[in-house]
């Protein structure tokens, strides 16, 4: 069993603490993405997992086995980098082989497991090339190669897909996917791309100043995050977050940010009512916002009048960027045939039941 576990893991660089207290456990055969913005610490993890930084307190095991004091080469691990770390004198087959070779492996298992990863990978026909007759992502391919034929216990890969261009880096979250239900591989990969983290993960660990912020299945992360800033973080445009208040109305709990007032629905804020004069953060997605002429109607949505400042059609929808009533900045995703124009009055409606609140003083979600 794969498996790696890490118990209250510090790692500082001087006064400054990278890594504090991380307590996780990446199951076998998992793909795990550590995210987060840069500077969050998930490198330093990674790095660590890797052996190439020692943890200054707790441990790490792989299989069982406390790593402390377990070099890098004995780990058992493959790295898989950004920037591809090919040797650009040798074809692609030496690339791959060049591990095995290092390692004493027989010529005929050698050519063996480099034949099967490049069929796995779809670069049979690119054995003979060099680096630099390669794209970006069949250099990435033969990255991966590289480390599937030595077979590892644990991959680690840093921010594999960085240095490719926005369509290849789609396809290649694919490939990367596939590649790994069918090697059957335990993955730790590292991205500061939300995006990337919610399409690949089978579990995301979102990470902020070196402290776990929350961790669950992409949609766990996506419906109910814990806190304000899992909130702004994961889903693209981010989550709309409007200061204000609750106040307490004889029709029940509603939201109020001095010129927008909003009635909160009771099914899911009813218990809020008691909290009246709480300052608190509306967050509600653009994806959950739409042009009122193409919205349902019902109790639970709330009407916006606003100030279209940007369109921007997508093809499949449209994004809104508004002014609301009091200079509030809402983004909404609306239908494609919204007639919202520059500078033009457009009303929105949105779907409060998909609504969140969170304290503002303590930044935490309220039930």
């Amino acid at each position: 069993m794969a498996e790696v576990i890490l118990k209250g893991v510090t790692k500082k660089f001087g006064k400054t603490v990278a890594v504090s207290g991380l307590d996780l456990e990446v199951k076998d055969k998992e793909l795990l993405v550590l995210v987060g913005p840069s500077g969050c610490g998930k490198t330093t993890t990674l790095r660590m997992i890797a052996g190439l930084d020692d943890p200054d307190e707790g441990e790490i095991f792989i299989e069982g086995k406390s790593m402390k004091g377990v070099e890098p080469k004995d780990r058992d691990i493959a790295m898989v980098f950004q920037n591809y770390a090919l040797y650009p004198h040798m074809d692609v087959y030496n690339n791959m082989a060049f591990g095995l070779k290092m390692q004493k492996m027989p010529a005929a298992e050698i050519e063996a497991r480099v034949k099967e990863a490049a069929k796995i990978l779809g670069i049979e026909d690119l054995l003979e090339r060099k680096p630099k007759a390669l794209s970006g992502g069949q250099k990435q391919r033969v990255a991966l190669g590289r480390a599937i034929v030595r077979k590892p216990r644990v991959f680690l890969m840093d921010e594999p897909l960085s240095n490719l261009d926005a369509k290849l880096r789609v396809q290649m979250r694919a490939e990367l996917s596939r590649i790994h239900k069918r090697i059957g591989a335990t993955i730790v990969y590292v991205t500061h791309d939300q995006t990337e983290a919610m399409t690949m993960g089978e579990r995301i660990v979102l990470m902020k100043d070196g402290i776990i912020q929350q961790q669950g299945e992409p949609m766990q992360l996506y419906d109910d995050p814990v806190n304000i800033f899992v909130a702004g973080f994961i889903g693209s445009p981010s989550m709309n977050l409007i200061d204000g208040k609750i106040r307490n109305t004889y029709d029940g709990a509603c939201f109020d940010s001095g010129d927008l007032t909003i009635s909160l629905p009771e099914k899911r804020f009813g218990s809020l009512a008691s909290r009246d004069g709480l300052d608190v953060v509306l967050g509600i997605r653009p994806e959950h916002i739409e042009d009122a002429e193409f919205a349902p109607m019902g109790a639970d949505r709330a009407v916006l009048g606003a100030t279209a400042d940007v369109v921007e059609p997508m093809g499949s929808e449209t994004l809104l960027y508004v002014t609301a009533k009091g200079g509030t900045q809402v983004t909404a995703k609306v239908n494609p045939s919204t007639k919202a124009a520059f500078g033009k009055p457009v009303t929105l409606s949105a779907d409060l039941t998909k609504a969140h609140l969170f304290d503002r003083a303590t930044g935490l979600a309220m039930k």
